[in-house]
């Protein structure tokens, strides 16, 4: 069509000028052919251009379509990644909760079987002083220990060596003397507190050579239990055991105090596994912070016990006394040296219990 209205365009131009010029106008044919070139040239030139701007435009919309498939595909694939983050961490939140849960369903459940078992041996008969303590310090222990640590009434000075006092006094009714001693040592009083706490034998062997084995037969409370503990044997005397009544307090004045009794208990019975069952009839130890003084505390222990047997009194008291300077100095060492990772079940934990008023 373009072609044919070019050629009648330019045959009526070229008709009307050879009207002029007859001589140099070509002929007719001639004109006609080089029109259709013409023409012909222009439909492909204008062909050429359609087909590169429609490959140009199909190029732009196959990169338009997958740059759009590309966002859509990683818009889901995150979409997944938090869903997954999101039912992880609800799974997670889950299975804590499910932990606490078992956690103090198990306490209970423990706490439960523990009065169930006290019933139980009350009704055999078998209740004794033990199952009369309670969760409150015994008033007459309580008052014997702060009177050995924190007065001065016959305690006699036997020993004063490397910063640490040594004092003795008699107790009416009693053969065996009761012994103090008070000392300076370079560590934090929660490292000794902590120490009294352990339950590794290894690091108890550190302060008390003597010890060969020991359990926490019964917890009572969060600051008081019952613990079975066996020295070792030396030459021809027995090893001695005891079960005694623990007690971790603290002062209005931020003293600690741990507090041993002898008590019974039916699953140690005296004589129980060839050993002579030692009376404890007072143990308490004492750690003051010093304010002013970071990293150092003053630690007082007092001990009287009546070791049983038929060992010499004379002998007992000198051994109980030579050992005291070296005792103080043990605690110190063992309260610097590094602690033993301990497990949840290798013994009870105890949490102070504070005192109100203190003297």
């Amino acid at each position: 069509f373009l072609g044919k209205r070019c050629m009648q365009f330019m045959g009526w131009q070229y008709c009307k000028g050879s009207e002029s010029s007859e001589d140099n106008a070509p002929s007719q044919s001639d004109r006609d052919r080089a029109h259709v070139r013409e023409a012909r040239i222009s439909v492909q030139n204008f062909r050429r251009q359609i087909r590169a701007r429609m490959c140009s435009l199909l190029l732009m919309m196959a990169v338009c379509g997958t740059a759009v498939a590309w966002r859509s595909r990683s818009r889901s694939r995150i979409k997944s990644l938090e869903n997954e983050v999101a039912e992880d961490r609800e799974q997670e939140i889950f299975t804590n909760r499910t932990e606490k849960f078992k956690a103090r369903f198990n306490k209970m459940f423990q706490h439960q079987q523990r009065k169930l078992s006290l019933l139980h041996n009350m009704r055999r008969g078998e209740s004794d002083d033990l199952w009369n303590t309670h969760s409150k310090p015994s008033k007459q222990l309580l008052t014997d220990a702060m009177e050995a640590i924190f007065k001065d009434d016959g305690w006699q000075r036997e020993v004063e060596r490397d910063g640490v006092e040594i004092f003795s006094r008699r107790v009416d009714g009693s053969r065996m003397k009761q012994i103090r001693g008070r000392g300076k040592i370079k560590c934090e009083a929660e490292a000794v507190l902590r120490l009294f706490q352990a339950s590794s034998v290894d690091k108890i062997r550190e302060f008390n050579p003597m010890y060969d084995e020991g359990k926490d037969i019964q917890r009572i409370d969060d600051h008081t239990k019952i613990s079975w503990s066996k020295t070792h044997g030396v030459a021809l005397v027995k090893p001695r055991d005891f079960v005694t009544f623990v007690q971790l307090l603290r002062t209005r004045n931020g003293d600690y105090l741990i507090l041993n009794e002898s008590t019974n208990h039916p699953k140690f019975p005296p004589g129980k596994n060839g050993c002579v069952r030692a009376n404890m009839l007072l143990g308490a130890n004492a750690v003051r912070p010093l304010h002013g003084q970071k990293g150092e505390c003053e630690f007082t222990f007092v001990q009287h016990v009546d070791i049983g047997g038929s060992l010499p009194t004379w002998l007992m008291n000198r051994i109980m006394l030579s050992d005291s300077v070296k005792f103080v100095k043990r605690i110190e060492k063992a309260a610097r040296s590094p602690f033993p990772r301990q497990s949840s079940t290798d013994g009870v934990e105890m949490k102070p219990l504070q005192l109100v008023r203190s003297k």
